[in-house]
């Protein structure tokens, strides 16, 4: 499209221009068509660039052996030849600049992208960070709301790493980060794609689990029970295992955000109490969901 808007108002300055008796004045073509590569130098890529002065370049040959050949009383060649040298080394200078400020644009991307994902990006698990989590979850609540009803639901699982303190208390802090990533990559792994993890905070992660019954949703989130307990981790000793534990709830329609996390995380602390690396699911229909 930049390319088009560059190229289609030069056309009728070159017929114009093969009227026009002064050769001086023909630079008015090629200042219409450099104040055009200008504006295309923050738009188009280097080899662009690159395509569009070589055109405009021939295109000017082409204006000057059809003045040769047809109308040679118009055409000065001793004038035409400064013109066309300086053109094209002011055609070289902006081939630079485009180069320089193409870069620039690709770098100021990968910014723009590194930044997005610090924002968004938990920097040790690489997982979505809580503040995203809350977003996502805001979108599948209100998705969930406008759709019809019908038998599947939104489920949320609150999981905290069992005995992780004692992990960083007597390996270190290392062993613990170390830990955490590898779980991570292992909820990450055995999730469906419409599926969602993120880490709350410290040890805990919330998995987000659209359009499925509880039921559904249990046998879900015992796969990443049964991969987190295979999961071997060399920095732990003597073939150490670490497991999980999760409170497993559905969203009430209309209720809060934070009403369902706590009640996943009420969940989640009986399932700590109950011995740890076990599921608790709490249906909201056998509670009051309203209660805070």
């Amino acid at each position: 499209m930049t390319a088009g808007q560059i190229l289609v108002p030069l056309l009728p300055s070159i017929f114009v221009m093969f009227f026009v008796t002064d050769p001086q004045a023909r630079t008015a073509f090629l200042l219409t068509a450099t104040s055009g590569l200008v504006f295309g130098m923050f738009a188009l890529a280097r080899s662009g660039m690159l395509i569009l002065s070589m055109l405009i370049a021939g295109a000017y040959l082409l204006l000057l052996v059809a003045l040769t050949l047809f109308a040679p009383q118009r055409i000065n060649w001793q004038v035409e030849s400064v013109m066309v040298f300086s053109y094209f080394a002011v055609l070289v200078t902006i081939s630079y600049l485009t180069s320089f400020i193409a870069a620039m644009r690709r770098k100021l991307r990968e910014q723009n992208h590194r930044l997005e994902q610090l924002v968004i990006r938990d920097p040790l698990t690489e997982l979505p960070n809580r503040r995203c989590l809350m977003e996502r979850l805001t979108s599948e609540m209100s998705r969930f709301e406008r759709r019809t009803p019908e038998p599947s639901s939104l489920c949320i699982s609150m999981l905290d790493v069992d005995h992780f303190k004692r992990i960083n208390d007597t390996l270190g802090h290392d062993v613990g980060d170390t830990v955490l990533r590898r779980i991570s990559e292992t909820l990450s792994n055995a999730l469906r794609k419409s599926d969602f993890v993120g880490r709350f905070g410290g040890e805990e992660f919330v998995v987000i689990l659209p359009e499925s019954s509880l039921e559904q949703a249990e046998q879900s989130v015992m796969r990443l029970q049964e991969a987190v307990a295979a999961l071997e981790i060399p920095e732990l000793p003597n073939g150490q295992r670490v497991t999980v534990s999760q409170g497993l709830t559905r969203y009430y329609p209309g209720e809060r955000i934070e009403q369902t996390l706590k009640r996943a995380d009420e969940a989640l602390y009986r399932a700590k109490a109950a011995g740890r690396n076990c599921i608790i699911v709490v249906d909201p229909d056998d509670e009051d969901p309203f209660l805070n």
